[in-house]
């Protein structure tokens, strides 16, 4: 439930703070006002409804028409523990027809988090019965007369004012955006929600405009037709925006936080553009594409010009705020442009060392220069800023010279970022006070570095707050610096063309830094590689051969299977594995699925299996379905094959980048560097699990090693390295085989050999089944329409499916869970499934699976469909 009077309690502790030492042991009463439905002018069509958000802080209740009573009084149990009068409106048989009725007093009462819940029409007589009880109490209430928060109607703060009670306006915004300044738990876990959604929904627009542009999507021929979402291309910014909303609004967040900005080309310099309305930027148009009656806009073979697409939009969760920005390459074959990939790795820059410097009581201010002296060297190495050493230039051209001209914000104009919550911009009156004592005496770097920022405070753990630095080249903002001595203009105009790029990302401030609330990728190669065609996953290198593995979801996909092709194997392989399926390849580099195949199985039994060929690497290899087309090229060097996963193909291995600084011992310095570091790494590394990573098996390869240095006093050298790691996490869907460790009431254990941590709970089982606690064992009684416990375990043993300890089993991934076990405070998970840990202890790294659906459980259930068993290896 929604801690709303432990909100009040921070609440009135911080509205205490602001009062006079003579007020402060006095009662103090405070009195809201929820917001209503609004409606378009005039008529009576509603208009959507979203909760006031101090109201919704102090109640939980997104109830429209409601009111809050609140009272506090210093030295009583009031004060611990204040009341909370929740006042609703009562139910209109009028309105039953047109809208949704609100609950009655009884149910809000089991759904909120107050003392008290009542009907509207009894708030008269509560606010008498406060001023009875406690004739010294002092009315609180939000700024009055103001058009941003609900009105108060005159005839509750009257009742106040006739019998001589202060009402006063002047504390309660304050008190509430300082205790809204830090977040508890269950409110980082809203936060955490509305990001995981607003992330997966960035992810789908970058999926679907790699389809589109990449020709994996084809725009349909039947004008007259509409389109089924998955035929949608994104051609123009509203068709992003439409794809962004429509993702959120499918896993149920109502609202979106702000209005979505989507801005191509170089409308992207606009910070908030949010009309959404233009076409993306297309290639060059030809001699005679004046003839072809108007088709041009429909056309396949035109070609978008290289730009950029910014996206800043996230959804909100039970009235939480995400806010996350991603910007990502449209057209040159969703490649970046040599000079739109440098400015964005700038801003990555930006954000990744201001990430790094994020700790409790670092001033907001410090990370805001770091950042515009991260853009000052970045742009001298680029040549847009000079530096000492360029052609007639001089010590007035130096990184410090620079920075104290201000010059760099008309690149990069605001704040690095603001405070989040209720609100996406939240609690602007104590996240940059007008008073502010924290800025006293000296300002670092230029002053206008902090004209435009939302937050000015030294962080404080419990904080949320975006991290989003970005880089515009705007016509208006760039007037002013036309002239300048510090830009080498010629330089500047071959970058001008990018528009703008911003990447922004929500942290929690922590006791030892800050956790990433925001789990969509930016990375370059990502970004760039996240949607080669509809159904790739990721390219990395990986081993001599390549792998292809398809997962059969539901009977339709059955059909297709015939049609799925291998082009130009050359020369054909004959290391093929198949699985359950016979795979051929025929002479003409056809890949045969249904050979072998018997005309007596059910295609259903095949869903969930995994297919597996395994072939040399050819200079290409084409892939074709009828969902889409693969072409993977080799790299350049011979040596370096390539690993491919593809969608819906899934691997319960994935590679992991990895940075570290890493010690070799004296003893070790006769080894290969290389080896010795790779030593050194795997001790540390391999059979642990890393947070948000999943269990690390071993180093994979090197990528970089500096140099080795020797640090004082031990002698051993110490290497900054890169390097993957080869990691054990499954993907949610995933079908993999386990094999049965335990049972118990609440469900099984699985283990895959060398890792055990794998759950099927209750509610994944398949249906009907029952815990034997004789043979401590679960089964399924298949026919029986039954769900009675105690009818199942009456049931004839010989009609009973056992799911018997080590035996193998074919289940589904449904999710999976990380637990930090290291001292901090309480943790929230909003919306996760806990699974079980069967032995009392909480496991660092956890899956959940299902056997509920057919073709899944015991692979003995499915032997006469050829289903195969379990490699010991």
């Amino acid at each position: 439930m929604y801690p709303a009077v432990r909100h009040a309690v921070k609440t009135f502790a911080k509205l205490v703070e602001l009062l006079p030492e003579t007020e402060r042991t006095k009662t103090h009463v405070a009195l809201l006002a929820g917001a209503v439905t609004p409606y378009r002018n005039d008529t009576d069509r509603e208009m959507p409804f979203r909760q006031e958000s101090n109201f919704y802080y102090l109640s939980g209740c997104a109830v429209p028409g409601s009111y809050l009573l609140l009272t506090y009084q210093h030295g009583t149990s009031l004060a611990g523990s204040p009341s909370v009068q929740l006042f609703i409106p009562e139910i209109e048989a009028d309105t039953l027809m047109w809208s949704v009725p609100p609950p009655t007093a009884e149910e809000a009462a089991g759904l909120f988090d107050v003392t008290r819940v009542q009907y509207t029409s009894a708030l008269p007589d509560a606010i008498h019965e406060r001023l009875k009880a406690f004739p010294d109490t002092v009315f609180h209430v939000l700024p009055k007369g103001s058009p941003l928060f609900p009105t108060l109607a005159e005839q509750y703060i009257g009742l106040a004012t006739s019998r001589n009670a202060p009402v006063t306006d002047q504390y309660l915004l304050k008190a509430l955006h300082r205790a809204r300044l830090t977040k508890d738990a269950e409110e980082i876990a809203l936060i955490q929600k509305a990001n995981d959604i607003s992330s997966r929904a960035h992810e789908v627009v970058m999926r679907v405009l790699g389809q589109a542009v990449k020709g994996a999507l084809a725009k349909s021929k039947d004008s007259h037709r509409p389109s089924l979402p998955g035929q949608w291309l994104i051609e123009k910014e509203a068709e992003a925006e439409a794809v962004f909303v429509a993702s959120c609004r499918r896993e149920d967040a109502v609202h979106q936080a702000y209005l979505p900005i989507v801005a191509a080309s170089n409308r992207a310099a606009t910070l908030h553009y949010c009309c959404n309305d233009k076409a993306f930027a297309w290639g060059p148009v030809g001699r005679h594409d004046h003839k072809n009656n108007q088709d041009l806009a429909q056309d396949q073979q035109r070609k978008l010009a290289p730009q950029v697409l910014l996206i800043d939009a996230g959804c909100e969760w039970n009235c939480y705020a995400a806010d996350i920005t991603r910007t990502m390459p449209v057209g040159n074959g969703g490649k970046f442009t040599p000079e739109a990939r440098a400015i964005y790795s700038l801003v990555l820059k930006m954000q990744k060392l201001s990430m790094e410097a994020l700790k409790p009581g670092l001033h907001w201010d410090a990370v805001q220069l770091l950042c515009h002296r991260t853009l000052v060297s970045g742009f001298q190495e680029l040549g847009i800023f000079k530096t000492p050493a360029s052609p007639g230039s001089g010590s007035w051209n130096s990184e410090e010279a620079i920075l104290a001209s201000g010059i760099s914000t008309a690149f990069f104009p605001h704040g690095l970022g603001h405070s989040l919550g209720l609100d996406v911009h939240d609690v602007p009156s104590a996240s940059d006070p007008e008073n502010n004592e924290t800025i006293q005496g000296l300002e670092l770097g230029h002053k206008s570095f902090y004209r435009a920022l939302r937050l000015r405070l030294p962080l404080e753990d419990g904080m949320v707050v975006t991290v989003e630095p970005g880089i515009y080249f705007h016509s208006h903002l760039l007037s002013a610096v036309r002239d300048s001595k510090h830009i080498d203009h010629e330089v500047l105009k071959r970058y001008e063309s990018v528009g703008g790029v911003r990447i922004e990302d929500v942290v929690l401030i922590t006791q030892d830094g800050y956790r990433n609330l925001t789990t969509v990728r930016s990375d370059v190669e990502w970004l760039e590689g996240c949607d080669e065609v509809s159904f790739i996953l990721t390219t990395q290198s990986y081993s001599a051969h390549f792998i292809f593995k398809l997962q059969l979801l539901a009977d339709d996909d059955w059909d297709d299977l015939g049609r799925l092709k291998c082009d130009k194997i050359t020369p054909p392989s004959d290391r093929l594995l198949a699985s359950p399926l016979a795979w051929k390849l025929d002479n003409d580099s056809r890949l045969n699925l249904t050979q072998g195949l018997s005309s007596t199985r059910p295609p259903s039994a095949h869903i969930g299996a995994n297919f597996l060929l395994i072939c040399a690497l050819p200079a290409s290899l084409s892939i074709s379905h009828p969902r889409g087309k693969l072409t993977v090229q080799t790299p350049q060097k011979s040596d370096i094959p390539r690993r491919v996963h593809v969608r819906p193909l899934v691997t319960m291995f994935v590679l992991s980048i990895i940075k570290d600084t890493v010690a070799v011992h004296p003893q070790h310095f006769g080894l290969p560097q290389e080896q010795a570091i790779i030593n050194e790494l795997n001790k540390k590394y391999a059979n642990r699990v890393l947070h948000d990573v999943g269990l690390c098996v071993c180093v994979f390869d090197l990528a970089e090693a500096g140099e080795g240095r020797v640090r004082y006093g031990d002698g051993f050298y110490w290497y900054k390295v890169v390097f993957r790691l080869v990691v054990f996490r499954p993907f949610t869907s995933e079908v993999i085989l386990a094999k049965v460790k335990s049972s118990d009431e609440d469900g099984i254990r699985l283990s895959v050999g060398f890792f055990d941590d794998i759950y099927v709970p209750l509610i994944y089982l398949p249906e009907p089944s029952a815990f034997d606690p004789n043979e401590r064992a679960h089964f399924w009684l298949p026919g029986s329409e039954t769900a009675n416990k105690h009818e199942m375990l009456d049931s004839a043993v010989a009609d009973r499916m056992y799911i018997d300890a080590g035996e193998v089993v074919r289940v589904r991934v449904e999710a999976d869970e990380f637990y930090d076990d290291e001292p901090g405070p309480p943790k929230a998970t909003e919306g996760v499934h806990q699974t079980p840990t069967m032995e009392g202890r909480r496991a660092p790294y956890s899956v959940t699976c299902s056997m509920s659906e057919q073709g899944l459980g015991p692979t003995s259930w499915w032997q006469n469909a050829g289903v195969e068993a379990m490699d010991e290896g």
